[in-house]
């Protein structure tokens, strides 16, 4: 179906489209009755709907002009206008063999119900005789004089209006100012959807949230979506949102989008059904800097807990390690001299040297503690974990035993890091000892080394992160795994899933104190059945070398 719709007022074309989005139907538009008469000349029309007060030929001249022109004399008609509008008006409309006359503001539903009908139906209206010249004068006359007299009463209404539209306008203007200020400020777009003919409509400003470059747009159901980071929240969407057009309930949401370049924006979304027009109408905000600021002070707390903790543990540690260590050199010192003066056969040089045996394990222990409290010296420099790794690759295969593989994955050109290579080989050896542990079955532990670059939400999540690159270190094993519990506690000093005394508990604590003394980070990912990854991050240097902070 082909629709001509005729209005000088080119604001409400957009009314049209709307209205008959979703409809086999095709729009032209003209602004004056002139323009719609060439453009009749190119295309044949179902229905024509035309205004009545515009510039160069009116409306009643127009239908007059159609109706007597046998070409398009069975065409369809409806008036649709709004201005100073009177029974006359539809009287004479209806002698001009108009097929129907529609006052603005209308039911938008009955005015699209008549378009349909009369582009099925065809004419309705019966086409008047203009063979009588007296006839036809009167009507003339009739006609001019309507609108000679809307004319009237337009120009005076105009002179009424100019002042108060002055005054209104520079309101206006300050409000869409402020506004637009307003929606700039807080990041807010808007969106429609219409429930009867599922269209979305949205504002530019949403494709800026997304990245995008493009302007309003309207687009059928489901043709346009969202890119979710967890598409749990698309679900979770479309479930609030069918709840709510069931019964009313307001929609509220927060989540994750990826833009076009893969940054992601957390959203907040509201919406609500205006009934009357049978039109959901929501908004969208950009919450990202907010949430990046709640996420940096949360994980804040987080640390500044862990770090608490660490000291307190770490100064009463390393206080009992090291006058522990002068009990043990005294012990090692009478051992070793008791070894030297007894014969080789005798069973006091046995004792005595399983006394410097469990001296020597004991004093490890110290040596874990000190570690652990920061009290041993360190000395960085700038390396190349790889190069580190290689250096102890047979130790570690000694370490793991035959029943484990142990899998290399070091990625070449590894930017450098200023670190003490003593504690980077001890980092890479927990981390190893720890992953043998969970496979007593035996099992596979991968090693892997790449670069990676923090975005700022990533950042905000490790507050204690300050630097853009990092080299990253990841031990996986395909082990028995660790439940939730375990992995919220598997960092704090002396917790083990071992039995009693059958491990200190110090191993991967020692390795948390060391990677924050660098300003890195560490996280375990794991699942009951799953195995274990434990990826290390260390801030990348550009050759200064440099002491870190004691953390404990």
């Amino acid at each position: 179906m082909r629709l001509l719709y005729v209005d000088d007022m080119t604001e409400n074309f957009f009314f049209m489209e709307n209205l008959i989005i979703g409809r086999d139907i095709e729009l032209f538009t003209a602004e004056n009755g002139v323009q719609a008469l060439e453009i009749m000349k190119e295309y044949d029309f179902d229905v024509i709907v035309t205004d009545v007060m515009m510039p160069e030929m009116d409306g009643f001249t127009l239908c007059r002009k159609i109706i007597t022109d046998p070409r398009y004399q069975k065409i369809p008609i409806i008036v649709l206008t709004g201005t100073y509008t009177s029974n006359q008006d539809a009287k004479l409309a209806l002698e001009l063999g108009v097929d129907e006359y529609i006052t603005k503001p209308c039911n938008h539903a009955f005015l699209l119900r008549r378009i349909l009908e009369l582009g099925v139906k065809g004419k309705e209206a019966a086409i008047p005789d203009f063979s009588d010249a007296k006839k036809e004068e009167n009507m003339l006359s009739l006609f001019n004089r309507r609108l000679v007299r809307k004319l009237e009463q337009k120009a005076h209404e105009l002179e009424v209006k100019v002042k108060e539209n002055e005054i209104a306008l520079d309101s206006l203007k300050r409000s869409q100012l402020l506004l637009r200020a307003t929606q700039e400020l807080a990041k807010l777009s808007g969106w429609e959807f219409d429930l009867e003919t599922r269209k979305l409509r949205l504002t530019q400003r949403i494709y800026n949230i997304e990245g995008q470059n493009s302007k309003d747009r309207i687009y059928d159901i489901g043709e346009y979506k969202f890119t979710y980071v967890n598409p749990e929240d698309e679900k979770r969407n479309m479930r609030l949102f069918q709840k709510m057009v069931e019964d009313n309930t307001p929609f509220e949401s927060e989540f994750w989008l990826k833009e076009e370049d893969g940054n992601e924006i957390f959203c907040r979304a509201a919406a609500e059904i205006d009934r009357e027009n049978n039109v959901v109408i929501g908004i969208l905000q950009d919450f990202t800097e907010q949430k990046l600021l709640e996420m940096r002070e949360e994980s804040l707390k987080e640390q500044l807990i862990q770090a608490q903790k660490l000291e307190a543990i770490g100064q009463l540690a390393g206080g009992i390690a090291h006058d522990f260590n002068n009990v043990l050199t005294v012990i090692l010192g009478y051992a070793e001299e008791i070894m030297a003066k007894v014969q080789e056969n005798d069973t006091f040089k046995t004792d005595a040297g399983e006394i410097v045996e469990a001296a020597n394990r004991a004093s490890l222990l110290t040596r874990q503690l000190l570690t652990f409290s920061s009290r041993q010296e360190s000395t960085p420099k700038l390396m190349n974990i790889n190069d580190t790794l290689l250096g102890i690759q047979k130790l570690l295969n000694r370490l793991i035993g035959e029943d484990v593989k142990c899998t290399f994955d070091l990625q070449e050109g590894i930017p450098n890091i200023v670190a003490d290579q003593g504690q980077i080989e001890q980092i890479a050896m927990n981390l190893v000892i720890n992953a043998r542990e969970a496979m007593p079955m035996g099992g596979e532990i991968t090693i892997k080394t790449f670069s990676h670059e923090m975005t700022k939400n990533m950042l905000a999540q490790h507050a204690m992160m300050t630097e853009s690159n990092y080299v990253v270190l990841t031990v996986e094993d395909t082990g028995s795994g660790m439940d939730q519990e375990t992995i919220n506690n598997i960092f704090d000093p002396f917790f083990s899933t071992k039995e009693r005394g059958y491990s200190s508990g110090l191993g991967l604590s020692t390795v948390y104190g060391i990677v924050t003394q660098y300003g890195g980070h560490i996280h375990a990912d794991s699942a009951p059945g799953k195995g274990a990854l434990f990826t290390v991050m260390l801030p990348v240097r550009d050759g200064v070398e440099e002491k870190p902070e004691p953390v404990s």
